[in-house]
C-alpha cells in the first residue's frame, strides 16, 4: 500500500456482494467510514466514527479496521461483472458519507468506470460543493437521502441544517445526473402532511429529473448494534412504520411526483 498517496487508500469498513438494494440490478456495496450527520434513527451507527480512535471496540461490526486500497475494492467488484451486465447492476458507494472521502471516491469510481461498471453513490448531500462535483464526474446515479425539509427540525434530528443539502441537490440536477430520492419515513418525526407536501413541491419544482422517490419503512433492527457499541438508541421505544402510514404518505407525494415507490 502506498501511504504517500492518500487518494489511493480509504476508510471503507464493509463490502456487501449480490445486493439487490441501493441501485438497479445486482450490486456490490462499499460502506464508507465516517459521517457528518448523527441521525436519531441511524441504522448504521458503526459508520459514524471518523477516526481509528473512535473505532476502538467495534471490530464485531466491521469487516476491515484498516485502510483499504482502490485496487482491493476494484478487484472485489470485478468478480461479479457478469452479474452486473446481465442484471443491469453495478457498484454503489454508501456509508457513512461517501463525500467525506471525495478524492478516494473519485479515484475508485474512475477505475470502476474503466471496467465498464455502472456506478452509484448513496449520499446525504451534506458536503462542500467542490467535493460533490469531483465525485459526480464518475457517477451514473445518485441515491439522495432527504431527512426533513425544515432546517430547524433537520438540525434537531440529524445534528446539521439542511440548507447545504438542498443546495447540493439542485447542483446534482444541474449536472444532469439521474437522481432517486430516498426518504426514511419516521413516525412522529418527518411524516407530517406539511413536511411531505414541502418535499413534494421541492422535488417537482427544483429536481424535475428525479426518476422516482422511494419511501423507506423505519425499523429498529439496529438496536443490537447500539448495545454492542454501548450507546443508547434514542428511538428504542418508537414503533416501526406501518403499511397504512406508508400508503398515506405515498398518496400525498403522488400529487407532486409521478413515481413514488414503497421500499428500495
Amino acid at each position: 500500500m502506498n501511504m504517500n498517496d492518500l487518494r489511493r487508500v480509504g476508510r471503507v469498513y464493509k463490502a456487501v456482494r449480490f445486493s439487490t438494494h441501493d441501485g438497479p440490478g445486482i450490486r456490490t456495496l462499499f460502506f464508507f467510514q465516517g459521517c457528518p450527520l448523527s441521525c436519531l434513527w441511524c441504522c448504521n451507527p458503526e459508520s459514524q466514527p471518523k477516526t481509528a480512535q473512535e473505532l476502538a471496540g467495534q471490530s464485531r461490526l466491521m469487516q476491515w479496521q484498516r485502510l483499504v486500497t482502490i485496487q482491493e475494492l476494484v478487484d472485489l467488484a470485478a468478480r461479479d461483472i457478469i452479474y452486473y451486465r446481465y442484471s443491469g447492476g453495478g457498484v454503489t458507494l454508501t456509508g457513512g458519507e461517501v463525500l467525506l472521502q471525495d478524492e478516494f471516491a473519485q479515484e475508485l469510481l474512475c477505475e470502476l468506470r474503466k471496467k465498464g461498471i455502472h456506478t452509484a453513490i448513496e449520499t446525504s448531500g451534506y458536503s462542500k460543493p467542490a467535493a460533490l462535483h469531483r465525485v459526480l464526474k464518475y457517477v451514473d446515479l445518485v441515491l439522495l437521502d432527504l431527512k426533513h425539509m425544515d432546517g430547524g427540525q433537520h438540525r434537531r434530528f440529524t445534528g446539521v441544517d439542511n440548507q447545504l443539502i438542498l443546495s447540493n441537490a439542485q447542483e446534482i440536477h444541474k449536472l444532469n445526473t439521474p437522481i432517486i430520492l430516498r426518504v426514511p419515513l419516521i413516525p412522529g418525526y418527518n411524516d407530517s402532511e406539511e413536511n411531505l407536501r414541502m418535499l413534494g413541491r421541492f422535488a417537482r419544482e427544483k429536481l424535475p429529473n428525479v426518476r422516482r422517490l422511494c419511501l423507506l419503512k423505519y425499523h429498529n433492527f439496529s438496536v443490537n448494534k447500539y448495545r454492542e457499541m454501548n450507546i443508547k438508541y434514542p428511538l428504542e421505544s418508537l414503533p416501526v412504520t406501518t403499511d397504512e402510514q406508508l400508503a398515506a404518505a405515498r398518496a400525498i407525494l403522488q400529487k407532486y411526483i409521478e413515481h413514488v415507490q414503497l421500499g428500495g
